[in-house]
């Protein structure tokens, strides 16, 4: 069995100088007959928590936290990027 890391699903490549498996960037020189059967993947994709959404109702507007960045359906949101619904939202996470 020929192990490779890397980020994409490997492949065989045949060229004039040889065989290789290659997995994105990486490139691991193979005998010939090798078959993808014969090759371990080791997934090097960095794995990315996702953040759970929350949402708040203030009047009649939604506030939302997408884990980097409060947004707004009111149209103070909408045409400046802030509101006091935002603030409203945001300072009642502040230590007092």
């Amino acid at each position: 069995m020929i192990t490779i890391k890397g980020t994409m699903n490997p492949t065989i490549i045949k060229t004039n100088s040889g065989n290789y498996a290659v997995s994105g960037s990486n490139w691991k020189s193979v005998p010939e007959g090798t078959e993808l059967k014969d090759i371990k993947w080791i997934d090097t994709i960095p794995k990315i928590k996702k953040s759970k959404l929350m949402n708040w109702k203030v009047k009649n507007y939604t506030v939302t936290f997408n884990s980097n960045f409060y947004s707004c359906t009111c149209l103070g949101y909408t045409y400046r990027r802030k509101c006091k619904h935002i603030d409203e939202i945001s300072k009642s996470f502040r230590p007092k």
